[in-house]
């Protein structure tokens, strides 16, 4: 009985607490007419690209322009259970928790992508318990208002990718020299890869280490059945 009210009592101020952190977040429906920083493209007389002027490199596409294999590859890296979690993903904050406490430190985070995408554009990239928990309630929020592939959509063209690229479109181009919509599997693996530490992970400045990055996103394809392992291997052997 003591345990239990020593329980109860913690949960309330905690509640207290989120209570008092979230009062004042800000409305999600502000982003039914979202429409991020693009570049601007100039033209020469012959209608061919002369030069580009942007704060951030950024080009949008509609979901509908993103190929399926490109989706599932950032969903099977960044958030697995998207398609089914309401915003936030319960098992997978238990899990790095545990490897937080095991590590004394911060291991990992287990944001999804709509925690991703609720921390870029409405909070800093501070690491507190506070902005994690404004940035959980925010997600769900998110999901009770848009739905997932609109999520997928804003997600996909707001995310940070290296090389001053914001979104798939403009990485797309960076790294390939094409459209999202003409890029094959392979190369959408190595995109995947990149949201984790755009750095780090860039194929201009680190090859070897985008190529096993690479590998890691294919391998959680083939594990999540949305490719099949003749896929896998071919883009093994294919080298970025």
């Amino acid at each position: 009985l003591i345990g239990l009210s020593i329980f109860s009592l913690l949960f309330l101020v905690f509640g207290v607490y989120v209570f008092i952190i979230t009062r004042d977040l800000p409305d999600v429906r502000q982003l039914e007419n979202w429409k991020p920083p693009e570049a601007s493209v100039i033209l020469d007389y012959e209608d061919k690209v002369y030069n580009e002027l942007y704060v951030q490199k950024r080009y949008y596409v509609t979901i509908d322009k993103i190929p399926d294999y490109v989706k599932k590859a950032f969903i099977a890296t960044e958030d697995k259970t998207f398609y089914s979690n309401p915003g936030i993903d319960i098992l997978a904050i238990i899990r790095a928790m545990i490897k937080n406490i095991i590590k004394m430190g911060k291991a990992e985070g287990g944001s999804t992508i709509s925690q991703q995408l609720a921390k870029n554009l409405f909070l800093t990239p501070e690491k507190s318990l506070s902005r994690k928990i404004k940035e959980a309630v925010l997600a769900i929020r998110l999901n009770k208002v848009y739905s997932k592939d609109k999520i997928l959509e804003m997600y996909l063209n707001q995310i940070y990718l290296g090389q001053g690229s914001f979104g798939v479109e403009a990485a797309a181009r960076t790294y390939f020299g094409k459209s999202i919509s003409q890029v094959d599997l392979c190369e959408a693996a190595v995109l995947a890869g990149l949201p984790k530490a755009p750095s780090k992970y860039n194929p201009y400045v680190n090859p070897d280490l985008a190529e096993k990055r690479k590998q890691v996103v294919l391998q959680r394809m083939l594990e999540e059945g949305y490719i099949t392992e003749a896929d896998y291997k071919r883009c093994v052997e294919k080298p970025i």
